[in-house]
């Protein structure tokens, strides 16, 4: 069982590439309209994290994913050094996702906006402008994240979070770039209710709630979530897990898993039914971080098992 964040420290070291971010109503990289469904409402877009990829290398990754019947991507951590790329392969990373058939919607960028350290808070700061300039020069409009910060320190957390927001939010707004932010397990928040009424304070349209379906035992009840985000969630994490009492838990980490579909607990109709209530028109990304072993053939399973069951939810 893998702890999260565990694993993207170890995807970020050990895997090269680079990668970024199109917000899925203003994609500059699909056209494609958003077919309805058979009621004649429009469909969420359903997207894969690339960091289920990580023990693989790009171009041969797009492929792999494209393979798998999927046409929009999330840039997973781990094929996108967004604080580090340049220019020329930025242009690269952009002909290389097209040449597969791809179009990205949204990119996986974590930095430590919310430590209580100040040197660990102001660095990561400047990683993120760096990640926000690297997105805004591939011309997309969606960057996804997490809270981070300390699950023992909320208070000194939270603050830290403001003052990064203080310094950020203006550049996303001059740039136009949305920030959907998660509730992780381990973060100064981990439940839903709080981090909605933080993001909320801010009354920003480029600050945003992500919900993450294999936090649901966390996040609190994912149809009360979902309709009290309302306006608020700009996207949405697919994947599965077991009730907490089911794990083994470490001291102070909130484990859970990242299954495909239906191996879990998570109540995926209650979920869909919900996302429909608000009007959710954006992205629903499958994130399967446990099932490194298999992503291409996982990845595949769960589209067509989505496809198969929750037909009318989909553009795929």
């Amino acid at each position: 069982m893998l702890n999260r964040r565990s694993f993207l420290k170890g995807a970020v070291s050990g895997v090269g590439g680079f990668w970024s971010l199109a917000l899925c109503s203003k994609s500059t990289a699909d056209n494609a309209p958003v077919k309805p469904n058979a009621a004649g409402q429009q469909r969420m877009k359903l997207s894969i994290d690339s960091t289920m990829f990580s023990r693989f290398k790009t171009p041969a990754v797009w492929t792999m994913i494209r393979e798998a019947g999927y046409r929009f991507i999330e840039l997973g951590i781990c094929h996108f050094r967004s604080h580090e790329i340049d220019s020329g392969a930025i242009q690269q990373l952009k002909k290389d996702v097209m040449d597969a058939g791809l179009s990205p919607v949204a990119a996986f960028i974590v930095h430590r906006f919310s430590s209580p350290d100040e040197t660990i808070r102001k660095k990561a700061v400047e990683n993120w402008k760096r990640s926000i300039d690297a997105v805004g020069q591939l011309g997309l409009k969606l960057i996804t994240t997490e809270l981070t910060g300390e699950l023992k320190q909320p208070a000194q957390s939270e603050t830290a979070f403001r003052k990064s927001m203080e310094v950020l939010l203006p550049v996303l707004e001059k740039v136009d770039i949305h920030l959907s932010v998660e509730p992780h397990p381990g973060d100064f928040f981990e439940a839903a209710k709080p981090t909605i009424k933080l993001l909320r304070s801010y009354n920003s349209k480029c600050l945003g709630y992500l919900h993450c379906m294999p936090h649901d035992f966390f996040l609190g009840n994912p149809r009360e979530v979902i309709l009290d985000a309302g306006r608020l969630l700009s996207h949405v994490h697919v994947a599965d897990t077991f009730r907490r009492e089911r794990l083994i838990a470490k001291a102070g980490i909130g484990l859970h898993m990242h299954l495909r579909p239906p191996l879990g607990e998570v109540n995926f109709q209650e979920t869909f039914d919900a996302l429909e209530k608000i009007g959710y028109r954006g992205c629903a990304s499958v994130q399967l971080l446990s099932h490194l072993d298999d992503p291409g053939g996982t990845a595949r399973q769960t589209r067509e098992y989505l496809q198969k069951t929750y037909p009318d939810c989909f553009v795929i």
